[in-house]
């Protein structure tokens, strides 16, 4: 679609204009660019069906779904429960036991989150098994880190994994299918070389 002149200089403005205020924190960026967008739709820069037919909807929504899922999860206590329980096991595994299983407990959340969530809630449970240890928590802290860089099985961990999943119509199987030999040898290396070069 051929836009006008007048089309042309109001998006350049208007982009200009949300890239301003944003800087000076007058208007957020988010609501800039909704304004932008509503001023683009009104003046048929863009039209319904092809924002519709561009935008990922359903990426939105699975990201605020997983957000809501891991803030409920917290909220109702059941997260604080299983790091209270687990810390408690983990405390007998001895210091590079715990940290493996720090390590695990990490990635399995961030399959399910997202890492910042998942580093979040494992922080607590690593540095107090060192703590409880007497030991330098770099390790502990280090596998927490990786662990919650780690989504490579589920496209929940990442907004990337997400955006791929969307644009290049990948399903659920496939990011397990190709992940899981990732997600072990990198898990491997990992526990293999955090000790080595932040020891105890």
């Amino acid at each position: 679609m051929q836009l006008t002149t007048f089309q042309n200089y109001f998006v350049t403005t208007a982009l200009m204009l949300v890239v301003v205020l944003a800087s000076l924190e007058i208007v957020p960026l988010i609501k800039g660019a909704a304004f932008l967008l509503i001023g683009m739709l009104f003046l048929g820069v863009v039209t319904g069906s092809e924002l519709r037919r561009r935008f990922p909807f359903e990426l939105w929504l699975i990201i605020a779904s997983a957000l809501t899922i891991s803030q409920a999860l917290t909220n109702s206590g059941l997260v604080g429960g299983i790091t209270d329980g687990l810390q408690n096991y983990l405390a007998a595994l001895g210091p590079y036991g715990a940290m493996v299983g720090v390590y695990f407990f990490t990635l399995m959340l961030t399959e399910v989150m997202t890492n910042n969530a998942a580093a979040a809630l494992s922080f607590p449970l690593a540095f107090g098994l060192a703590q409880s240890y007497g030991v330098s928590y770099m390790p502990f802290v280090m596998v927490v880190a990786y662990g919650a860089s780690a989504s490579f099985m589920t496209p929940f961990g990442y907004t990337t994994n997400l955006m791929v999943q969307n644009m290049g119509g990948y399903q659920f199987r496939d990011y397990f299918r190709t992940g899981l030999p990732v997600s072990l040898a990198f898990s491997a290396v990992v526990i293999f070389l955090v000790p080595k070069f932040f020891p105890f």
